[in-house]
């Protein structure tokens, strides 16, 4: 029997025909999210109050602040920086508690309903209005860019206008304002500046000659020093890793004590050449002792050969390890002796240098003379701003002016109806996608006719598409039904499969189960029966699904409460097993019970007295009940049906006696061509199982898109340890798709109807 295979072993790449097809099969899930998100959005624009958005435009003049940006004194800014330096603060003072405050005040926003219309506890205070300007109010400051924009949303869009115009002009006038304070303080700064640095720059200028020389010399000579204490350093730090290596190889040498299995355990000693090649000698000498052993006797030449060069490598690895141990102290020694020299020339060159920063401490010529310079070219550099400040004092204005006063909007800006449907849309159909996608990769039910056969390896032989037109009550037959031609077609493939299967080989019992209940195991058993009987094969259909039968109501003609199974199995007395197969075409092999009652009766006054055995058999055998007492004739041609009987609560009793199962389906073998048994569920009950082990074919019936991977799987292997002769797969209700090549058979059986009705 094939074996499993474990799905987590498989490829975890996403076909791109696996999720089309979940899609496909959810496309409900995407239609009803679409539907809901429709509704919402069509709820919220309705809902939604229209808001209206007036945008005042300030702009930001940067030549106006020429004389105090102190060009010249620091690098120069770029404009980008200029801008984002001014702008930034003047975007958080648009917001401010204190300026909202300042313009509802003057505008009496508060007593204003049409801003903020009174509540019924209290009356609106300046801090309410100024919140609720907060709230409507938006500055943004483009990047790299000298305008500001002032915008103001509110549902009347008269107030929105007014609104961004007041806040624009408020803020003009608040700068205007604080105008001649701000010069008269950056002129008094200016001065206070010029008048600090001339006087450190004239008492550095005294003291910078005598050292200047010095300094030079002294720098030159702490620059060399610094480059060779700087090279020692890093000679003597990758010498120290080297050691620590070394150092670590030498003690483990000295915890091992001389045992050689420890010894190769150090990263020094097995990565030594020869080490390494001794040790793979007596890998090889080990694995040709090995198959000396298995090929010789110890006592054999060669087997002896094989035991001396093994000893021999291991002598020769244990020379080379003790060449090793000796390599590493060797080494050892070595950088101790240039880790000591190294120090020795790194501590005279700390010893000058320590020297030598002393001196260029005591001589602060080159600190003080850059210092001094900077302090000269500033101090000229303020003193000219202080001139340009004194003389543009008068002829300084504001940065800010209104570029581009606000109108009042005649549409609103929110909700943007396009944009929101859009929005909603695609949400619906991103949720629905989603949703759909997570429900397709949770369910671990099989879909399609190549993962069932890739994850079970067994074959599928047949696909029996979805029905809808049967889940109504109806008649389960479709062999002789137009409209569900994919359905019969599947089962004459059936057909073909399993006669065509094994060569050879005819299998006259054929035995339906499922692993869980409401699969369509008898749905596939009862049109298989009538597919084998309408290619005029005598047909008997046997219902042992004795717990819950399920074949008589399917059937027309045929009563439910006809004895059957149980009546037979209940009747017929214990015998010898007799063999499950193709019965051979004997003299007595095509007669009933009845007959061969009379024909033993006949034979037995001229014969010889039988044994005890013999005449105890003969007995039984006429006391048995025959098959024909208990079939019923149906309605379709060739077929002929044996119901489950009475209600048994003994189902699994009854079947576990082999003998009377036996006899039941060796007398239905001698009298028909096929037989088809539909039995229970295998997961949950046990005759099922007793049942395969007495017929030549099993079936496994599984539901598509419903029946679990670990629950089908369950179930072949409860077959597989039961020895049962597992045909293979019946894939039941799958849906055929676009990306399934299955889908063909509706393609076809829509060219058929068309050809009837043209």
């Amino acid at each position: 029997m094939p074996t499993y295979e474990d799905p987590s072993s498989g490829s975890d790449s996403l076909d791109f025909r696996k999720v089309v097809s979940m899609l496909l099969a959810r496309a409900w899930i995407i239609v009803v999210c679409l539907i809901l998100s429709g509704g919402v959005t069509f709820l919220y624009l309705y809902r939604a109050v229209p808001r209206y958005t007036a945008t005042a435009v300030l702009v930001y003049q940067i030549d106006q602040l020429r004389p105090m940006d102190m060009s010249g004194l620091l690098p120069e800014n770029t404009p980008a920086q200029l801008l984002e330096s001014r702008l930034r603060p003047i975007s958080r003072e648009l917001q401010s508690p204190r300026f909202l405050q300042k313009v509802a005040e003057i505008k009496k926003l508060a007593e204003d309903p049409r801003f903020l219309p009174p509540t019924p506890d209290r009356l609106p205070t300046v801090e309410d209005a100024a919140l609720r300007l907060g709230k409507l109010l938006t500055v943004e400051v483009p990047r790299n860019d000298n305008v500001i924009f002032v915008t103001v949303e509110h549902p009347d869009p008269n107030v929105a206008a007014d609104l961004a115009n007041s806040v624009a002009r408020q803020f003009i006038l608040q700068k205007d304002a604080d105008r001649g304070e701000a010069l008269d303080q950056a002129r008094l700064k200016l001065q206070d500046v010029m008048t600090s640095l001339r006087t450190d720059w004239e008492a550095m200028e005294r003291e910078m000659e005598p050292l200047r020389e010095t300094a030079d010399d002294l720098s030159r000579a702490l620059v060399f020093q610094t480059e060779m204490i700087n090279q020692l350093a890093q000679e003597r730090m990758q010498l120290n890793s080297r050691m620590l290596a070394l150092e670590s190889s030498s003690k483990q040498i000295d915890e091992s004590q001389g045992d050689l299995t420890r010894l190769l355990g150090i990263v020094t000693i097995a990565t030594d050449n020869d080490v390494r090649v001794y040790r793979q000698a007596i890998v090889e000498r080990e694995l040709a002792l090995t198959r000396l052993k298995q090929q010789y006797k110890e006592k054999h030449p060669l087997y002896i050969q094989g035991e001396n060069d093994l000893k021999a490598a291991q002598i020769n690895l244990a020379k080379s390890v003790n060449d090793a141990v000796l390599s590493v102290r060797s080494a050892l020694e070595t950088m101790r002796k240039q880790e000591a020299d190294i120090q020795a020339k790194f501590e005279a060159n700390r010893r000058a240098w320590d020297a030598n920063f002393k001196q260029m401490q005591a001589s602060t010529n080159a600190m003080n003379s850059g210092e001094v310079e900077l302090q000269r070219t500033i101090l000229d550099r303020v003193m000219q701003r202080v001139k340009e400040a004194t003389i543009s004092a008068d002829l300084f204005n504001n940065p800010l002016k209104v570029e581009e006063e606000a109108i009042v909007p005649f549409s609103p800006s929110k909700p943007n109806k396009i944009k929101v449907a859009a929005l909603g849309v695609f949400a619906g159909i991103a949720c629905g996608v989603g949703l759909a996608l997570a429900l397709g990769f949770v369910d671990t039910s099989l879909k399609s006719l190549e993962e069932t056969e890739q994850f079970l390896n067994f074959p599928v032989l047949s696909a029996v598409p979805r029905l809808p037109e049967l889940e109504a009550e109806t008649s389960q037959i479709i062999m002789n039904d137009e409209a569900n031609f994919a359905g019969a077609e599947a089962f004459r493939s059936l057909r073909t499969s399993i006669s065509v299967l094994h060569k050879g080989k005819t299998f006259k019992t054929i035995l339906f189960t499922s692993a869980l209940p409401e699969e369509g195991k008898t749905f596939c058993a009862l049109n298989y029966a009538v597919a084998l009987a309408q290619q005029g094969q005598r047909t008997l259909l046997i219902e042992c699904d004795l717990r819950r039968p399920m074949v008589a109501p399917a059937l027309s003609g045929v009563r439910e409460d006809y004895p059957g199974v149980t009546d037979y199995l209940r009747l017929s007395p214990s015998l010898p097993a007799a063999p499950v197969g193709n019965v051979p075409d004997s003299g007595d092999g095509g007669l009933s019970f009845a007959e061969l009652r009379r024909k033993h009766a006949e034979g037995s006054s001229g014969a010889s007295a039988p044994a005890t055995a013999a005449t105890e058999v003969r007995a039984e055998v006429a006391n048995r009940p025959t098959l024909d007492e208990f079939v019923q004739k149906t309605t379709i041609e060739n077929l002929t049906f044996l119901s489950a009987g009475a209600p048994a609560m003994d189902a699994a009793e009854l079947l576990a006696q082999s003998n009377a199962v036996v006899s039941l389906i060796t007398e239905a073998q001698r009298k028909f061509d096929r037989i088809v048994i539909d039995s229970a569920p295998l997961l949950g009950v046990s005759e099922s199982l007793l049942l395969a082990t007495q017929v030549q074919a099993v079936c496994l019936v599984i539901r598509a898109h419903r029946t679990a991977r670990n629950t089908v799987q369950r179930a072949l292997e409860m077959l597989q340890r039961a020895d049962a002769p597992v045909l293979g797969i019946i894939l039941n209700g799958l849906v055929a798709t676009r990306s399934d090549y299955y889908s063909d058979y509706y393609h076809y059986e829509d060219y058929r109807a068309k050809a009837r009705n043209s």
